[in-house]
């Protein structure tokens, strides 16, 4: 079966404008995934820029100048990670928020950076990690694989979980809360003014996200 057009197309023009929307991504998001890329860790230079052309054409030098500039200390394949991040998660995630801020301006971003210690931190904060917070069952059996079992994830769980029901009931996450959960001031519905006008922390960084507007 073939939509009769993209969903981007269809929030951008109001298709679900009565619908309040609480979106985002966490911070290390392919890094789920990267862990079964042989190759990432023989990434080099030249390896890189190759890589990055497939997503930035002609501007893969300079799309590399910008990630590495912002991860100074990074191994490459982190950097080629962080680059499928945003292209995969973030991105999208940021325009659908845009296209139906236009329509409703009960519409939130957030962006989730708990880091997971299993595997000596590789896996960072990374895609589904938010999952048990949100749902506050950490105790559930099997959670602690993935999450761990230190100090402070009790307490994250129910603040996280607390946003999520305040939204669903009120349309609006709970602002007591969103410093843990955004790492932010509170929470702020999502602007739909120039695209390169971007909140930090809430969205990717502004030159990078740049980059995927095509302004550098």
């Amino acid at each position: 079966m073939t939509l009769p057009r993209s969903p981007h197309d269809a929030v951008s023009d109001g298709s679900s404008a009565d619908v309040d929307v609480l979106i985002g991504t966490n911070l290390d998001e392919m890094r789920l995934f990267s862990l079964m890329d042989s190759r990432l860790a023989e990434i080099d230079e030249t390896i890189l820029e190759h890589r990055a052309a497939s997503v930035f054409g002609s501007s893969a030098a300079k799309a590399v100048e910008v990630y590495r500039r912002s991860r100074p200390d990074a191994p490459l394949g982190d950097v080629w990670t962080a680059v499928l991040t945003d292209q995969v998660f973030r991105i999208p995630a940021v325009r659908l928020a845009e296209a139906q801020s236009i329509h409703q301006p009960r519409t939130y971003e957030y962006l989730f950076t708990w880091a997971t210690p299993i595997l000596g931190g590789r896996l960072g904060s990374c895609h589904a990690l938010e999952i048990p917070f949100v749902f506050d069952n950490l105790d559930k059996p099997g959670a602690g694989v993935f999450t761990g079992d230190g100090a402070g994830r009790s307490e994250l769980a129910g603040r996280v979980s607390q946003a999520w029901l305040a939204f669903a009931r009120h349309g609006a996450p709970d602002v007591r809360v969103a410093p843990v959960l955004a790492g932010v001031r509170g929470w702020t519905a999502v602007n739909h003014g120039p695209r390169h006008r971007v909140r930090p922390r809430a969205r990717p960084a502004g030159e990078e996200r740049m980059l995927w507007d095509g302004v550098l």
